[in-house]
């Protein structure tokens, strides 16, 4: 058996449902579902919202009063129902570190998709003076590269390059070797906006560091401060790269140490997501393509049409489509790299949210945000044995004390209580557990559709138990029926 790569509940269940049962899954409006009353998986909730895409540090206190406001507009009685922020299920031990696993991934896709940025951004910067070049030295700058390509594996390009070109073509090693150094570098400058963070001790008071270390060195030694005094932003050293003249051989210099940034990169450990991959390949096909292409124009190469169109088919889903060219048509590599950089550089904002620990404090700010706007808070575990927050809530649901439980984690489904989903959207689906079984399990008896359901539930994987190889979904159902 392996652990389950399930992030919340059944693995893979809800879009199995919506293929053989799509009628369990009902889209509904906020008005449909007035003066409800709605227990809210609020810990999942504050996830939503602080990896939303905004550059708010404190979007997750914007989107639960959002919520509460939309909710109370139409007379819904909100409930909300957090995990215990210290105490953790043993159960759960498994999940929470397959959790921490994927943090580590997420953190490292994050770093390579920030390399990559930098890589094509230099890359955008050599494109614009390969525009400036004449169509003759544009065509000598190709061959150039290609001569590289089919080159022995040495550790620099051959010397074909005038003693004036010698010191620029030298620094091409320089830059590559230094590229991961520098980028770190980058990373403040690129991603300026504090992020709210968990601290774990007080601050320490500036008075007792004057206690400690004495008077501040501006009042002791006034000649000792530097010019460049830090001021409340930390100063960040970096290495300024030498930019390459806008000749031939500088040029293909450069453009073969993007390439061979390139190919270190596509060597690394880090498992790439399926954008990343195809990004990769893009990028690749883009040196190709200056390598290999012929001049056709002012900064426009001859390629692979249908291979190029089909990589920026697969990127379309993830930025706005490139222009398909034809079989005819030549690609405007400069226009090609910045739209690459476009696409990089949504990526790399979505790995960094992703690369982000929720602090505790987050959710200690929103259950108060909830006390402080009269709605009613709860904590699984306070004063009563530790349990999942969406237990709690269908709990509640089965006493009588709310209708429905909003949350995205499919264990819900277990409990037989509606399940509304899309909360923190808005984007609203009402999920009827028991028209579920039904529609899983028509030939079961009634009285043992809910056991069933479970037995699915355990074949398919959940945050408790492992998947077992070769059994997901469709399998599970078909050994339960």
């Amino acid at each position: 058996m392996r652990a389950t790569g399930v992030a919340r509940g059944i693995k893979g269940v809800l879009p199995y449902i919506r293929h053989v049962a799509p009628h369990c899954l009902v889209p509904v409006q906020v008005q449909d579902l007035a003066h409800a009353r709605i227990a809210i998986d609020a810990t999942l909730l504050v996830q939503r919202f602080f990896y939303r895409d905004s550059p708010d540090p404190y979007r997750y206190l914007g989107g639960f009063r959002d919520v509460i406001e939309q909710l109370r507009a139409v007379h819904i009685k909100p409930i909300f129902v957090f995990d215990h922020l210290h105490e953790r299920l043993p159960q759960k031990a498994r999940e929470n570190a397959r959790r921490r696993a994927a943090h580590r991934l997420a953190s490292a896709r994050y770093e390579h998709e920030q390399r990559r940025a930098k890589r094509l951004q230099t890359l955008c910067e050599h494109m614009s003076m390969f525009q400036q070049l004449s169509t003759e030295d544009q065509a000598h700058t190709c061959a150039l590269l290609r001569h590289y390509t089919y080159s022995d594996h040495a550790a620099s390009p051959p010397p074909l390059v005038a003693s004036d070109d010698m010191n620029m073509a030298a620094t091409w090693a320089q830059q590559h070797l230094a590229w991961t150094d520098i980028q770190d570098a980058h990373v403040f400058q690129l991603f300026p906006h504090p992020m709210p963070s968990d601290d774990a001790y007080d601050p320490f008071p500036h008075d007792l560091y004057v206690a400690v270390d004495g008077p501040p060195a501006a009042a002791a030694l006034p000649w000792a401060v530097s010019d460049h005094a830090c001021g409340d932003t930390p100063m960040v050293w970096e290495l300024e790269l030498p930019t390459p003249s806008a000749t031939p051989q500088a040029l293909a210099h450069a453009l073969h140490a993007q390439r061979a940034a390139l190919r270190a990169a596509q060597s690394s450990d880090v498992q790439e997501t399926p954008a990343q991959g195809r990004t990769t390949d893009a990028e690749a096909c883009l040196y190709k393509i200056l390598g290999e292409g012929h001049i056709q124009g002012q900064g426009q190469l001859t390629c692979d049409a249908p291979r190029w169109n089909a990589l920026c088919q697969d990127l379309s889903k993830y930025a706005s489509p490139f222009p398909p060219i034809s079989e005819d048509e030549a690609l405007d590599v400069y226009a090609a790299a910045m739209h690459l950089l476009a696409i990089s550089t949504q990526l790399v904002g979505m790995y960094r949210r992703s690369s982000f620990l929720i602090p505790q404090q987050a959710y200690i700010e929103c259950m108060q945000l909830c006390r402080d706007m009269h709605a009613p808070v709860l904590v699984a575990g306070d004063d009563t044995p530790i349990h999942e927050g969406e237990a709690l809530a269908s709990a509640l649901v089965r006493e009588g004390y709310a209708d429905m439980v909003a949350s995205e984690d499919t264990d819900v489904l277990l409990y037989e209580v509606p399940m509304l989903r899309g909360l923190s959207n808005m984007s609203l689906e009402l999920v009827d557990p028991v028209a579920i079984q039904a529609a899983l399990f028509p030939h079961i008896p009634l009285d043992q559709r809910a056991s069933s359901l479970i037995q699915f539930a355990l074949l398919c994987g959940t945050d408790y138990n492992r998947t077992i190889p070769g059994i997901a979904v469709k399998n599970g159902h078909r050994l339960v029926n």
